[in-house]
């Protein structure tokens, strides 16, 4: 029979068998219980994955392992696809040439162990069908079937780039206005001043000749002073077209009309080795503004495409027609003042030239600067200026080595262009004043040459130094003077309530108002009509005796 000793050991070895198998049962169920906490996690990755708007990738061992949907949309590749691409066609196809240099230097320094990998940052990527796209990507070293793995997420951020980019535009052109109309207030402001002292010197020539007898050895010096205040005058004139405070005639004119009248000029401005095309829409709407002041911005923009123009030739394009321009075209152009949406006739002046790039692109309308040999660059300033003053504005579109478009848009008028009236004959030289003429200058050395131009034309003067004093003058002296004469812009009381009290005392008293700006500026500050006008300063005694002879005839 069995020894006791023999049941013992037996029982002990059943008791380790039961601890086995509860040992066994547990780990069974606790597989079992991995297992399906691991299905469950698969399947909620994989409806998360599934459903979510972000671009999910694994990689491993520099492979691709799982892609959901929304980045295999976002790429254009499936997961297929893309295990079949080496890692570096992967990034030559779907990351942006100029990210990728980036992108593989993270990924090298990520696999040196640089623990100052970027992990967060945009880019840009390329899908499958040429498509560029901005995402934010976010990488994270994770574990995936047991082993390490990169988790990417990629989020679609085109829409908030664009609106970044929009938005940075609309600042850049909000300041680039500001910086313009600081500018235009800078030259207005100086060419003021300095047709003020080109009125001395001008008058001061005029008045020598005046004096000085035929065949004199003077007369020639003293013309020489007078031809370069001329032509100081015209530059002043310019400055004050950049401003936008430019003299001018606004009538309704056919601006196909004036394109067409211009041809001849077009065949000298343009180079014999560029082809050029005119379009024009017959009898466009009217627009109303300044035939002149347009003649030199068509001439300018021809200008300015004629020299964008390579050696080896090209072609300009210029024409004309009507385009309705919304807020959003009118937003888009450099000159965006609440102009009214609607129809708007066009110039356009087109070259294949050598273009500009960004930079360039953001100057052309600053005064003096220019791309071409020195003493440029108050064509376009100019030109600015000129479009500023009307109902008008101005698109560029340019890109190196695909030339320039200028788009000038003029706001069309319901009314036709009626006949051009016959000018004005000027004053006969013989013709001499007489009375006492108010002069009110603030400025001596414009008053004392004035007062003298006057006398040569037979008036006495009686001199202001201010507008205080000089409706000082008026109330005691009403009565004897013929004329008043006033500048526009002085200390203490303006010209302009100068003209309003001598109006609320006499509306038939002839007043001749001057000023450095041009009429454009002042117009708006006084009513006119016979027995009021205007005198852009510098002037000369021809224009002097035109003014007078008008206002007192």
């Amino acid at each position: 029979m069995p020894h006791a000793e023999d049941y013992e050991e037996l029982h002990a070895k059943l008791l380790a068998l039961q601890q086995r198998l509860a040992m066994l049962e547990e780990a069974e169920r606790r597989r079992d219980a991995a297992e399906e906490a691991l299905r469950i996690s698969e399947e909620k990755f994989r409806v998360i994955s599934e459903q979510s708007m972000m671009g999910i990738l694994v990689l491993q061992d520099s492979k691709a392992k799982f892609v959901n949907e929304a980045f295999a949309r976002m790429v254009g590749y499936s997961l297929a696809e893309l295990n079949v691409m080496p890692p570096s066609e992967q990034i030559a196809r779907i990351i942006h040439s100029q990210d990728r240099d980036f992108v593989i230097d993270q990924i090298n320094r990520k696999m040196r162990g640089d623990r100052d990998v970027v992990t967060n940052y945009p880019l840009r990527i390329v899908s499958s069908d040429g498509e560029v796209r901005w995402v934010e990507i976010y990488s994270k070293t994770v574990r995936f079937q047991g082993r390490p793995a990169d988790l990417v997420t990629m989020t679609d951020i085109t829409a908030r780039k664009k609106a970044e980019e929009e938005r940075e535009n609309l600042q850049a052109q909000v300041l680039h206005a500001q910086k313009l109309e600081s500018l235009g207030v800078l030259a207005g402001g100086i060419a003021h001043d300095f047709n003020n002292l080109l009125s001395s010197v001008r008058g001061s020539a005029e008045l020598a000749l005046e004096h000085l007898p035929a065949g004199h050895p003077a007369r020639a010096h003293v013309d020489e002073i007078r031809r370069a205040a001329e032509k100081a005058t015209d530059l002043a004139r310019r400055m004050l077209i950049y401003a936008g405070r430019g003299h001018t005639e606004p009538e309704l004119l056919d601006l196909s009309d004036l394109v067409e009248d211009m041809r001849h000029l077009f065949r000298v401005s343009v180079p014999r080795n560029a082809r050029l095309d005119i379009e024009l829409l017959p009898s466009p709407p009217a627009i109303y503004g300044d035939a002149g002041q347009i003649r030199q911005v068509i001439l300018n923009l021809l200008v300015n495409a004629a020299e964008a123009i390579e050696k080896d030739g090209g072609h300009i394009r210029v024409r004309t027609g009507v385009l309705n321009c919304t807020r959003e075209v009118l937003r888009s152009t450099w000159i965006d003042r609440d102009l009214p949406e609607g129809e708007y006739v066009f110039l356009e002046v087109e070259d294949d030239g050598k273009g500009m790039d960004k930079e360039t692109l953001s100057r052309i309308f600053d005064p003096f600067f220019s791309t071409k040999f020195a003493g440029r660059g108050l064509g376009l300033a100019s030109t600015l200026g000129i479009i500023r003053g009307m109902d008008a504005t101005i698109h560029v579109e340019s890109s190196v080595g695909r030339g320039s478009i200028f788009r000038v848009c003029f706001l069309a008028t319901k009314d036709k262009a009626p006949p051009k009236g016959e000018k004005e004959t000027a004053a006969s030289e013989e013709w001499q004043g007489e009375g006492v003429i108010l002069l009110v200058e603030d400025e001596e050395t414009v008053r004392n040459v004035t007062r003298r131009l006057l006398e040569v034309l037979g008036f006495e003067v009686e001199v202001a130094v201010n507008g205080n004093e000089g409706w000082k003058s008026f109330q005691e002296n009403a009565g004897r003077y013929r004329l008043v004469m006033a500048d526009m812009t002085m200390p203490g009381m303006s010209g302009e309530e100068l003209l309003e009290r001598i109006r609320q005392r006499n509306d038939d008293l002839p007043v001749l108002i001057t000023s450095g700006f041009d009429e454009l500026e002042t117009q708006p500050h006084y009513l006119g009509g016979e027995k009021t006008s205007f005198l852009s300063k510098p002037f000369g005694i021809t224009e002097l005796r035109q003014q007078l002879s008008e206002l007192l005839s």
